[in-house]
């Protein structure tokens, strides 16, 4: 392969920074999910300034891969119809919370890619992002299936030293839980009393916290799963590596826009319900984003 498109739906941060990634091996577009829709210009990786080279997408231009970085509640109504335009291209999933990556894995099998990232990006101003997070972003495959071509080119070395730093992992599962007890506990947290991430480290939130990550390991437990070891030490090891960054959650609420929350500690109240797991302190932060108003 010489040539392929990647498509960005959601060129937020996440967005940027696959922008970012992408654009020196392959075309970049952006899907306008949404109206009114500006692209940043600009990403500032350390001490380096990176202008970015995306443009919206023709209406006829034939994509390769689809980089999902929007909200979770976007998705599926966002990325349905552009799989069936688009019957060529694979999808990547890295958009936060869980639901939609098991509908979708659903009905388009061997297509759909289920991701999880721990970079992170602020911004700066209307056109920059500055990189805050320098984690990787692990792509899980689905079933045997195929790399695609297109994704075995960025995956070689010269062609992956990006901000995101793509790696294959054959067990995306567990990874994802992670991330979700992550979010689960440091977004409506920041959300509700509107702090930086790393502010979650003070002592009057670690209870919440401690409980959150058992609650989340009894839901593993009666799916079978193992449980995730050291959570309430993980969340707070993220929460410092990230402090400086207002989550995107903590973002909505102070804008009044809609949040995530449905797909994070929602997801994880509903399987605890189905499950019989008790779940308080995950309901408790839940009620406490899914009931503010406008959200």
């Amino acid at each position: 392969m010489t040539e392929f498109t990647s498509l960005i739906v959601g060129p937020g941060a996440i967005g940027t920074l696959t922008c970012a990634h992408l654009q020196n091996s392959c075309k970049v577009l952006v899907h306008p999910h949404r109206p009114e829709m500006t692209l940043a210009t600009e990403l500032a990786i350390r001490d380096k300034r990176h202008a970015l080279t995306w443009t919206f997408c023709e209406e006829d231009a034939p994509i390769d891969l689809i980089w999902v970085c929007c909200k979770a509640g976007k998705v599926l109504n966002t990325l349905r119809p552009l799989l069936i335009k688009h019957p060529r291209a694979s999808v990547i999933l890295l958009h936060n919370g869980m639901g939609p990556q098991q509908m979708l894995a659903k009905q388009f099998g061997d297509r759909v890619i289920i991701g999880s990232t721990t970079c992170g990006a602020l911004r700066t101003s209307n056109s920059s992002y500055r990189q805050t997070s320098f984690g990787e972003t692990q792509l899980g495959l689905q079933g045997t299936s195929p790399t695609p071509p297109a994704l075995v080119r960025l995956l070689q070395p010269q062609e992956n030293s990006g901000p995101m730093r793509l790696k294959i992992q054959p067990e995306i599962e567990p990874v994802l839980w992670k991330k979700l007890l992550i979010n689960a506990c440091i977004n409506p947290i920041t959300a509700y009393h509107q702090i930086q991430n790393g502010q979650i480290r003070g002592y009057g939130y670690q209870a919440s916290i401690i409980a959150i990550c058992s609650e989340v390991n009894a839901i593993l437990a009666a799916l079978g799963m193992p449980s995730i070891e050291n959570g309430p030490e993980l969340v707070n090891e993220v929460a410092a590596i990230s402090a400086e960054n207002w989550s995107s959650m903590a973002v909505d609420v102070r804008n009044n826009q809609p949040t995530e929350i449905e797909f994070i500690n929602g997801f994880l109240v509903r399987q605890g319900n189905e499950l019989a797991v008790p779940t308080p302190e995950l309901e408790k932060w839940y009620k406490r984003i899914a009931l503010t108003p406008d959200s």
